[in-house]
């Protein structure tokens, strides 16, 4: 089986990509979420999928469904291969599925399964199962699911054929996105402000984020030796100019560019016997540390509300004082302007 690259994968599957054009854009249409991944990503993780060949793909985070969209339809077009899609998320049941129906066949979702869960309860065994091929789009944000991924699920994976896709990474190297701190404070974290008005990103050597993740991965690819890599590097030293031309020839604008903006690992480059390096996962202590950072953050939070509303109280005070001191001012005015008219 050839080595996987986002590169490769396009070029190699360009022509499935360019027959399954109107499928994709029917259901890019029918999720109608463009933020979080656009038409030319679909594309490279369809690609990726057809590539790989799994025989089960684990989508982490579904939000509105676009990632959930792109593996079905791959999944569907492998035969040998279903998609388990875990998510807090009710988006895709409660607004997409509905839409999503209305362009694919009812034979299409016997592929999929959805459910709405929490995911650091799952029990990793039971989901890879017998599956020997495994790709994982890992798009649930945080530390603690960093350490369930890196802990609790990448262990199971040691002896398989693996592959792990990472949304929200850019690669500094080649994205247009201004380096600089244009003024803003230090990335403090999701929990601190996710993007937020007067934070900047986060960046790491190349790695242009600002999810918490990334500070895991790389931990962890660091410890262990391995290769974190984006689609935008592979795509842009792997196509020559001719094959270029021809993807952008064959394919329409909006399905092939030369940027991705996401990031991709296997545990396969360890060859047999290397050992690989796992932090240590326990859901119920993981979810207990999150329950009392919840009940901490509710304090601050609750903290801030009583601070703000007595600042909202010192103003009106203060308003209320030196209305009365006018008040008084205009009083003795008046006494004076009386005392004077008696004269």
């Amino acid at each position: 089986m050839r080595t996987t690259t986002p590169a490769m994968a396009v070029w190699n599957n360009r022509e499935k990509i360019a027959a399954s054009r109107s499928r994709l854009q029917a259901l890019y249409e029918a999720v109608d979420w463009a933020n979080d991944l656009d038409l030319y990503q679909w594309t490279q993780w369809f690609a990726i999928a057809l590539e790989f060949q799994p025989d089960l793909i684990v989508e982490l985070g579904r939000g509105m469904g676009n990632s959930t969209c792109v593996f079905t339809e791959a999944a569907n077009q492998l035969g040998d291969c279903r998609v388990v899609s875990l998510c807090l998320s009710p988006d895709w049941d409660a607004t997409v599925k509905h839409r999503v129906a209305q362009v694919v066949p009812d034979s299409w979702f016997q592929k999929l399964e959805t459910r709405t869960e929490e995911i650091l309860t799952t029990d990793v065994q039971a989901l890879i199962g017998d599956s020997q091929r495994v790709l994982v789009l890992w798009d649930a944000h945080g530390f603690d699911m960093a350490e369930f991924v890196l802990g609790g699920l990448l262990p199971t994976l040691e002896h398989r054929h693996s592959f792990v896709v990472m949304h929200d990474i850019s690669d500094g190297r080649y994205s247009r996105i201004n380096p600089s701190y244009q003024g803003k404070r230090l990335w403090r974290g999701t929990r601190e402000g996710f993007n937020r008005e007067g934070h900047s990103r986060l960046y790491l050597n190349y790695l242009d984020t600002a999810v918490e993740q990334t500070i895991a991965i790389v931990d962890f690819i660091s410890r262990n030796g391995l290769t974190l890599e984006s689609a935008d590097h592979s795509l842009q030293t792997e196509l020559s100019s001719e094959r270029i031309s021809e993807l952008q020839n064959s394919l329409e604008a909006k399905f092939f560019r030369l940027d991705g903006h996401w990031f991709y690992f296997s545990l396969n480059e360890k060859t047999k016997g290397e050992e690989i390096y796992f932090p240590n996962f326990q859901s119920e202590i993981v979810i207990q540390e999150r329950q009392a950072r919840s009940h901490v953050d509710n304090d601050h939070a609750q903290v801030e509300q009583l601070q703000g509303e007595v600042n909202h109280l010192k103003t009106l005070l203060a308003q209320a004082q030196a209305d009365t001191g006018m008040a008084n001012l205009l009083k003795k005015a008046w006494r004076k302007y009386k005392a004077f008219r008696s004269r």
